[in-house]
């Protein structure tokens, strides 16, 4: 497999990723309940607490759980590093992963028309592709 094959294969598993995954953007409630978890909005079609999915005293749609990370333990390091994790899963909605596909779909232009002219771009756009299909 080639640079520009291996940059459009990821790009192609980035972007089923993110159509399967939940909509976004996600979010992380920093309330006492929910601060162990990333919500992201209850997908079209599924059917949550309200029937049609939407809070009917502010119309907006109901959030669903994305994710869960225990937060709870005897060391502080590990809330911590739990409370980072739930960062950084909410930051990674699927519209991060659509614009990713984009650019790794982009690099793959280039490197398929001249790799020579850009080194740069094969090695960074590659490395990202290869941890991807890691």
């Amino acid at each position: 497999m080639n640079g520009a094959e291996e940059l459009r294969a990821a790009a192609a598993k980035i972007r089923k990723l993110s159509a399967d995954a939940t909509p976004g953007p996600w979010l992380r409630p920093l309330n006492t309940r929910y601060k162990a978890t990333v919500t992201g909005p209850l997908p079209e079609g599924e059917r949550g607490a309200w029937i049609g999915g939407n809070d009917p005293d502010t119309g907006e749609r109901e959030q669903c759980t994305v994710a869960m990370v225990p937060t709870w333990s005897n060391g502080r390091h590990s809330r911590q590093r739990g409370g980072r994790d739930l960062e950084y899963i909410a930051a990674m909605h699927p519209a991060v992963g659509l614009a990713l596909a984009e650019l790794l779909d982009t690099a793959a232009e280039y490197v398929a028309e001249d790799a020579v002219a850009h080194p740069t771009h094969l090695v960074r756009a590659l490395a990202v592709a290869r941890a991807l299909s890691a």
